[in-house]
C-alpha cells in the first residue's frame, strides 16, 4: 500500500461541467470522423450509436437542456461573473452542429440497408 501524501478537492459548477462535457463530446466526434474517413473496414454501429446518442439525447436530454438552464434572461442576470463560461458553451454548442452533419455524411455513405431507416432519423 502507499500512504497519501496529499489530497486535494476540486468543486466545479454545472456550467462548467457543461464545458468539459460538450468539450469531450466534440472531440469524441472528431476523432470518430477521423476515423471513419481513413479506415472504411472500421463497424459502422460505435460511430452509429454515437451519433444517435447526441441526434437524439432521451437519456440526458442533450445541449438543449442546456439552454434551458444557462441561456435565460435570469441566469445572465444573476450570474455576471459566467458571461465569458457562457460564451465559451455557446461556441461548443455551434462547433458541434458541422461536426454532426459531417458525422452523418459519412454515416450514409457507411451504412447497410439493414440500418438505412435508423440513418434517416438521425438526418
Amino acid at each position: 500500500w502507499f500512504e497519501v501524501t496529499a489530497m486535494s478537492h476540486t468543486t466545479i459548477s454545472p456550467l462548467e461541467n457543461a464545458i468539459e462535457t460538450m468539450s469531450s463530446t466534440n472531440e469524441k466526434i472528431l476523432m470518430m470522423i477521423n476515423q471513419y474517413q481513413n479506415d472504411e473496414n472500421l463497424p459502422i454501429n460505435p460511430f452509429s450509436m454515437l451519433l444517435n446518442g447526441i441526434v437524439d439525447p432521451a437519456v440526458m436530454g442533450g445541449f438543449a437542456k442546456y439552454e434551458k438552464a444557462f441561456f435565460t434572461e435570469m441566469y445572465v442576470r444573476q450570474h455576471p461573473e459566467d458571461n465569458e463560461k457562457l460564451s465559451r458553451l455557446k461556441d461548443l454548442i455551434a462547433w458541434q452542429v458541422p461536426l454532426l452533419e459531417a458525422g452523418i455524411k459519412i454515416h450514409e455513405k457507411r451504412v447497410g440497408d439493414d440500418l438505412r431507416p435508423f440513418h434517416s432519423r438521425m438526418e
